[in-house]
């Protein structure tokens, strides 16, 4: 790693650091923020003159002020729609507005018994039109909501799939960052052309893994769908808490992990059978499109294909290209283009995860080599150094979460980690083939399931 790898990441790191802030504190702290950002920057830059640090200074500011006159705008247009809704629960107006489905519907799993009725759906509203009260109003933004019914509605509710539009109508209720809209009327939108049929083709795709997956236990069903799709639907909560409890949930969280063992599973075979660059670069780069248009739009996906177009493109076109470089550009173009994709917890525990080993492990992996004076090859010190530093790098986000640090989470997925990759690729082979040969389909996921034939708290 040069020098060079590096330029992007501090304004890049500066930007999203004002993404985050102008999501959670506002506009205001974001502007001030970025003042003060300023004004350090060009007293560094008088304390240090006409020197290289000097001009390197400058340079950073210069990427930092550039975005962040894209960044402002649309932080602007988050802020005003959050208090559209915001206006809208303090008056007990009733709201009418589109919303995109960000997950399928399901039963509410946390909570007091009381309140685990009806059904729950995670969306995003549609920038554009949308009625608060008697009025009509634009919503310039598009912001996370938590869609919930009871009663009549949910039966409508339960129609609506990932991806799928629906018109609903309810009262809000607006706390911090989350947004609930308690649905009392929902509408879904029938889909046309395109993008209807491929958003069908998804769910058809995922309802017959989980037919084919019926005859495993369970736990281990939803565990192999999990790692795969990001499908979870059937795992008990015991076996959710012990994971989370292990720190091992993000194995059914489909991650950057995820998009990097199918490039791997894509372009390793093809370099072994001969294909040439540009052609193996070209199909693995259709795969990983088809990919992420099976899993769903998560943040963390949504990080990794963004970071990996890149890298492929510069590859086809034979230039060299720096993941670190990958990586800052790309949350820089998230940070101005969706803040709030940016300041996601998904987003920012993958780009995290994803720094901290592009960065530090390598080098702590070296050091663990030679404090074993060799003892210790460089590819077993990866092992070892990769959760460990990725660990290190989420923990203060995962406190902020839950006040709670599984002492077990570096061990338990150094021992489950070389089990993820063929779990992966297996689950992914069956699903293609499950649309012509559902037996075998049947014998890949159980052959999946036999690397998590024990439950995760025997782990």
């Amino acid at each position: 790693m040069t020098r060079a790898d590096l330029r992007l990441l501090p304004g890049a790191t500066c930007v999203w650091a004002l993404a985050v802030l102008g999501i959670t504190a506002g506009t205001a702290a974001a502007v001030a923020g970025g003042a003060v950002l300023v004004a350090l920057a060009l007293t560094a830059v008088v304390l240090a003159g006409a020197s290289t640090t000097g001009r390197s200074i400058l340079a950073h500011l210069g990427i930092a002020v550039l975005a962040g006159a894209l960044l402002f705008p649309a932080l602007q247009h988050h802020g005003s729609t959050d208090e559209a809704l915001v206006l809208a629960e303090q008056q007990g107006l009733v709201v009418e507005l589109t919303v995109i489905a960000a997950a399928d519907p399901a039963p509410p799993a946390s909570g007091p018994p009381w309140a685990r009725g009806g059904q729950q759906m995670r969306a995003r509203t549609v920038r554009g039109v949308a009625r608060i009260g008697r009025e009509e109003v634009t919503l310039p933004a598009s912001l996370p909501v938590l869609v919930r019914a009871s009663g009549e509605p949910v039966h409508d509710l339960a129609r609506v799939r990932d991806g799928d539009l629906a018109h609903v109508r309810g009262r809000v209720a607006v706390s911090g960052t989350l947004v609930v809209l308690r649905a009392t009327e929902v509408h879904p939108v029938a889909s046309a052309g395109l993008s209807g049929r491929a958003r069908a083709a998804r769910h058809e795709l995922r309802r017959q893994a989980r037919a084919v997956t019926s005859s495993l236990p369970a736990d281990e069903a939803a565990l192999v769908r999990g790692m795969t799709t990001g499908d979870t639907r059937g795992m008990g909560e015991q076996t959710e808490e012990i994971m989370r409890r292990a720190g091992i949930s993000h194995l059914v969280a489909v991650s950057g992990a995820n998009i990097a063992l199918v490039l791997a599973a894509v372009l390793g075979p093809l370099l072994l059978c001969g294909v040439r660059r540009r052609p193996r670069l070209l199909i693995g780069g259709i795969v990983m499109a088809g990919y992420v248009w099976l899993v769903g739009d998560e943040p963390s996906v949504q990080r990794a294909a963004t970071m990996a177009g890149p890298l492929l493109a510069a590859r086809f076109a034979g230039v060299r290209a720096a993941p670190v470089a990958a990586l800052a550009l790309t949350v820089a173009l998230w940070s101005v283009l969706d803040p709030v994709t940016a300041a996601s917890v998904g987003f920012l525990l993958s780009a995290l995860a994803t720094a901290a080993i592009l960065l530090a492990a390598p080098p702590l992996a070296s050091a663990l080599t030679e404090l074993s004076r060799g003892r210790v090859g460089r590819t077993a010190t990866l092992v070892i150094a990769v959760p460990l530093v990725a660990q290190l790098a989420c923990t203060p986000v995962l406190i902020l979460l839950t006040p709670e640090v599984s002492a077990w989470a570096v061990p338990v997925n150094i021992l489950v980690g070389p089990l993820v990759g063929p779990s992966t690729v297996i689950g992914l082979l069956a699903l293609v083939l499950g649309t012509l040969w559902p037996a075998g389909a049947e014998a890949l996921w159980t052959l999946a399931w036999a690397f998590y034939a024990k439950r995760p708290d025997t782990l």
